[in-house]
């Protein structure tokens, strides 16, 4: 899979409300990762998947410019 990701904002994940299939579709997630952004939802802001330890922070630092809260 390319490292490539389109910049509009239709290929945004929204966090909150998407489902693991879509989770799954960024690079870096796999099952447990989208499993433990399901599990510890809802988020105020894409910020909390540190804060609540649901990502590591090489992990964060790849897909926050690819996810939204709402």
């Amino acid at each position: 899979m390319s490292a490539d990701f389109p910049s509009d904002s239709s290929a945004l994940i929204y966090i909150n409300i998407n489902g693991l299939d879509q989770l799954e579709s960024l690079y870096v997630i796999g099952q447990v990762y989208g499993q433990n952004i399901i599990e510890y939802r809802p988020y105020s802001n894409v910020e909390k998947l540190l804060s609540k330890r649901v990502l590591t922070t090489s992990v964060y630092n790849k897909i926050k410019d690819l996810v939204i809260v709402y």
